[in-house]
C-alpha cells in the first residue's frame, strides 16, 4: 500500500472511531454498551469462561439484571424448552468473532476488579472494538481488491464514506454497537474478496480467507447461508466452477462449512441436549402476512425510504458485465430473501433506523463493482455529485433525529414522515 492512501484510509478509518467512541461514550459511557439483543450474542462468553457452563443462563437473573445500569434493561434473549429450560435465541458467532478481545478485557478486568462479572467496562469497550475491527478489516481488504482492479484513491474512499455515513450501518457503528451487522458485513466484504482472488484470479491462499470467512458468516447468523449462495452465484460459471471440483479444494470449503454446523449444532446441544432446535420458539414466518413492500419502500423501515444510497446498486449492476440473466437472476434472488424477510413475525426486525435485515446485504449490492470499469462510474455531469452528497446529508439527518426523538422508532408511518421529515427541531 502507498504511504500517502495507507494515510488517508487510516485517517479515514481513525476519524470513524472517533466518531463512534464519542457517541458511545456519550450515550452511555461504555457501562451498556452491551445491550438488547447483543446481550444475547455476547453471553456466550461470560456463560463459559465466567460462570462455568451456565447454558442455563441463571447468571442473567442472578447477576446482570442486579447491575445498576442494567436493571430493568435486560431484554429477553432466551426461550423455555419442553422441559422448561432456558434456550439462548441467539447463535455463538460473535462471541466466537470477539474472543480475542474478550480475553483480554478479561485480563484486565481480573487486575481491577475483585469481582468480574462479565459486564466491567473493559468489557463493554472490548464488544465495540471487536465490532469496529472486523467491519474496518473487511473494508479495507475489499478496498485493496478495487485498488488492484484499477479503482482510484477517491473511487474507494467514497465507496468506504458512503458505506459508513450513508447508510443505516452507521447506527450499528454508534449506537447499537454489539449487534451482529458490522462483524457480519466485514466478514463478508472479505468473503466477496478472496471468492474474486481466488476464482478470477487464481491467487491459491485465498481459499483459507474463503473458507475461514465463510464458517465466521455462516456461525454468525445460520441464515446468511442464502446470502453466501448470492454471492457465489456471479462467479459460478463453467471457468470459475473449476477449482471448486478439485478435490484438495472442495474438501477445505466443505469443511469450513461442517464445521460451522458442527460449533452450531453444538451449541444447541450443551443448552437442549439436541443437535438440531429451533431456539426461537414462537417466532416464525407467516407468508399469508407477508409484507413486501414495506421492507423496501414502506414509511417504517423500507430500504429506499431511509437508505436511498441502496439505489446505486442498480447503477453498479446496470454498468457490470454481467450477462443479462445473470443481472435479472440476482436481482430475483435478492428480492426472494426480500420476501421471504417481509413474512417474518416483525419484518422490520425491531425499532431502529430503516431498513435492519437488509444490512448485511449491501455486501452483495457492492459485488456487481468487481466487474464494472472504473473509468464507467464517473459523472459526466459534475453536479450529479450533489445526489450521493444529499444522500449522504440525509442519512446523517435521520440518526440525528432518532438520537433525540423526532422520529417514531417502531411505528412511523405516512404522516409521522412527511411532518418529521428533515426536521431537526420539535
Amino acid at each position: 500500500m502507498k504511504p500517502y492512501r495507507f494515510l488517508t484510509i487510516s485517517i479515514l478509518f481513525s476519524f470513524t472511531a472517533l466518531i463512534s467512541g464519542i457517541q458511545e461514550s456519550r450515550i452511555g459511557h461504555f457501562k451498556n454498551t452491551i445491550n438488547v439483543d447483543g446481550i444475547g450474542y455476547y453471553a456466550w462468553l461470560p456463560a463459559t469462561f465466567i460462570y462455568g457452563g451456565d447454558y442455563n443462563w441463571q447468571f442473567k437473573d442472578s447477576v446482570l439484571s442486579k447491575i445498576p445500569t442494567y436493571q430493568d434493561r435486560v431484554q429477553f434473549f432466551t426461550y423455555p424448552d419442553s422441559r422448561g429450560k432456558q434456550i439462548n435465541k441467539y447463535s455463538c458467532g460473535l462471541a466466537v468473532a470477539a474472543l480475542p478481545f474478550w480475553t483480554v478485557a478479561y485480563g484486565v478486568s481480573k487486575l481491577s476488579y475483585s469481582h468480574v462479572t462479565g459486564f466491567e467496562k473493559p468489557f463493554q469497550v472490548a464488544m465495540w472494538l471487536n465490532n469496529l475491527f472486523w467491519l474496518m478489516l473487511g473494508l479495507i481488504v475489499f478496498l485493496n481488491l478495487l485498488q488492484s482492479l484499477g479503482y482510484s484513491l477517491k473511487q474507494q474512499l467514497t465507496v468506504a464514506i458512503l458505506l459508513l455515513f450513508g447508510t443505516n450501518l452507521f447506527h450499528f457503528i454508534t449506537f447499537d454497537n454489539t449487534f451482529t451487522h458490522p462483524v457480519n458485513l466485514g466478514m463478508l466484504l472479505m468473503f466477496i474478496s478472496s471468492c474474486y482472488r481466488f476464482l478470477i484470479q487464481g491467487k491459491e491462499k485465498w481459499l483459507w480467507v474463503l473458507c475461514l470467512t465463510a464458517m465466521a458468516v455462516l456461525l454468525l447468523r445460520p441464515v446468511n447461508v442464502l446470502l453466501l449462495f448470492i454471492i457465489l452465484f456471479p462467479f459460478l460459471n463453467a471457468k470459475t466452477i473449476r477449482p471448486f471440483i478439485r478435490v484438495k479444494y472442495s474438501l477445505n470449503f466443505l469443511t469450513s462449512g461442517f464445521t460451522a454446523l458442527f460449533l452450531y449444532g453444538g451449541s444447541l446441544f450443551v443448552q437442549s441436549g439436541n443437535w438440531t432446535y429451533y431456539s426461537y420458539n414462537s417466532e416464525g414466518f407467516d407468508f399469508s402476512k407477508s409484507q413486501f413492500w414495506q421492507l423496501l419502500i414502506g414509511y417504517r423501515c423500507g430500504l429506499f425510504l431511509y437508505t436511498p444510497m441502496a439505489l446505486f446498486f442498480f447503477w453498479f449492476l446496470y454498468k457490470c458485465s454481467w450477462r443479462t440473466l445473470t443481472k435479472c437472476t440476482f436481482v430475483l434472488l435478492i428480492a426472494a430473501v426480500v420476501y421471504l424477510f417481509s413474512a417474518w413475525i416483525d419484518p422490520c426486525f425491531g425499532c431502529r433506523v430503516g431498513n435492519r435485515p437488509l444490512i448485511d446485504y449491501y455486501s452483495a449490492f457492492l459485488l456487481p463493482l468487481l466487474w464494472v470499469k472504473p473509468q464507467d462510474l464517473k459523472f459526466r455531469n459534475p453536479l450529479l455529485w450533489l445526489l450521493p452528497l444529499f444522500f449522504l446529508f440525509y442519512n446523517q439527518v435521520l440518526h440525528y433525529q432518532y438520537r433525540h426523538y423526532l422520529i417514531d422508532w417502531c411505528y412511523m408511518d405516512g404522516p409521522k414522515f412527511k411532518a418529521s421529515f428533515l426536521r431537526l427541531s420539535k
